[in-house]
């Protein structure tokens, strides 16, 4: 038996079944060439024998009072954490994206652990899939990244060995920054609101955002339940190649694409474009030496460019500037203040998202973007070989939509996730991802 930290309970207690806070992804597989029509079905028995280790084998206790802690559950239900199912052959990835949205609606029964596999077959070109998704209370990105990495082998005669719910044993999680705060946070937070304000002044050149003054826009509404998905890849060499000439990294890239393609979505549909868009970025806190488990992560607010930057590249150099600020800003700070700041702003939202008070309150950002870096050669899953791998995460409250992205061998895999009801055409968000992209290229090349 182990008790939750806040962090982790946090997970819980904002959980709800218009916002499940699961977060998972979505893996695509080629079967390998001598591979029979009966080999994902071969794969499920298979998989269904390997036993669950910590953290999947845990359920969760509830306390009346305290912490929720992880207790052991010494029978699990096959049928209900490993599934089999088929779209009608030949499925293609519109059909593969909706039905994702529909599997990721559904909360996680909270009287089992809290994890569920689908194995997907039916698709074109030999390919299957699988989606998984696991509990935020279980782990952050980087520890579902692990999860996710450690049943593949690097070659195409790997053979299955293990499964993502049985990981090698791992050491205590570090202990989550809200579990000790120290009184000198406060000073540090004094300090941070201080060059915030004369950032908005315009007395500091530093593009600090202050909290909850992002515009509203279609993505800032009420949630529900629905939900719609897309996914798309981006090649990471040609990212670096826009961002070289400028000294932007990859993160500011694709800030930069996801800025000018929200602009352009907002556009066609009405909406204000004028002013700034705010993303919500999550920050590891786990140094060199942190094994998987729990969650150590915070968030950080970065100001996008204006909707009148008409030039790609002007854009770009704006992002780079803001993201760098915020850098620099949150170094200064210990992980206790910065853990602390994020935690009263999104305390702030949720408060405003459980009474239904999203559509009257200031947005604290308008997407959350998230990057989850990931193995750069091929990988395979009992010789299929891993062609695509697409984060399916939760909102932040007060948000509809989040991108999240994997990289993997080569690519950026990214997955977009919407309230349907809000973002009934994600898909065409996604195509003007690429074309923001093909913009930035272009632009980079006659710049």
């Amino acid at each position: 038996m182990s008790r939750l930290s806040l962090l982790d309970a946090t997970f819980l207690l904002v959980d709800s079944a218009v916002s499940p806070k699961h977060v998972g992804a979505l893996q695509l597989y080629e079967r390998p060439a001598a591979a029979g029509e009966d080999f994902v079905l071969r794969l499920y028995r298979r998989l269904q024998r390997i036993p669950p280790r910590t953290p999947f084998d845990k359920k969760l206790k509830m306390r009346r009072f305290g912490l929720p802690e992880w207790v052991d559950e010494p029978s699990l239900d096959w049928d209900y954490h490993l599934r089999h199912v088929a779209l009608p052959a030949p499925g293609n990835n519109l059909q593969l994206t909706e039905m994702i949205g529909e599997l990721h609606e559904r909360p996680l029964d909270r009287h089992k652990p809290l994890w569920r596999v689908y194995l997907i077959e039916g698709l074109a070109q030999r390919r299957f899939a699988i989606y998984i998704k696991i509990h935020h209370a279980y782990g952050d990105g980087m520890t579902i990244a692990f999860w996710l990495n450690h049943w593949l082998g690097g070659s195409s005669r790997s053979q299955l060995q293990t499964a993502l719910w049985s990981p090698p044993p791992a050491g205590p999680a570090p202990e989550s920054p809200l579990d000790s705060l120290p009184v000198s946070v406060i000073p540090e937070l004094y300090k941070l609101a201080l060059r915030q304000v004369m950032s908005a002044a315009g007395i500091s050149r530093k593009r600090l955002p202050v909290p909850f003054a992002a515009p509203r826009t279609a993505f800032n509404t009420q949630v529900t339940a629905d939900r719609s998905f897309a996914i798309l890849d981006l090649d990471l060499a040609a990212m670096r190649a826009v961002g070289r000439g400028h000294d932007a990294t990859v993160n500011d890239v694709l800030l930069a694409v996801t800025d000018l393609a929200l602009h352009r979505y907002l556009g066609e549909h009405g909406g204000n474009t004028d002013r700034p868009l705010v993303a919500q970025m999550p920050i590891s806190l786990r140094s060199g030496s942190d094994g998987p488990g729990g969650n150590q992560v915070t968030m950080a607010l970065v100001e996008l460019a204006s909707g009148r930057t008409r030039s790609p590249m002007s854009r770009l150099q704006k992002i780079h500037a803001a993201c760098r600020d915020v850098k620099n800003e949150y170094r200064a700070l210990s992980p206790e203040a910065t853990t602390l700041y994020i935690a009263v702003l999104e305390l702030i939202a949720q408060a405003g998202e459980s009474l239904h008070l999203t559509d009257q309150m200031p947005a604290l950002g308008n997407v959350l973007v998230s990057n989850v870096p990931g193995p750069q050669k091929a990988a395979y899953l009992d010789g299929a070989r891993l062609v695509g791998a697409y984060p399916v995460s939760t909102f932040a409250p007060g948000l509809v939509l989040n991108l999240t992205v994997y990289s993997y061998a080569g690519k950026l895999h990214c997955g977009l996730l919407g309230a349907r009801r809000a973002i009934p055409d994600i898909d065409h968000l996604a195509e003007l991802m690429l074309e923001a992209f093909a913009d930035l290229q272009a632009a980079a090349k006659t710049g």
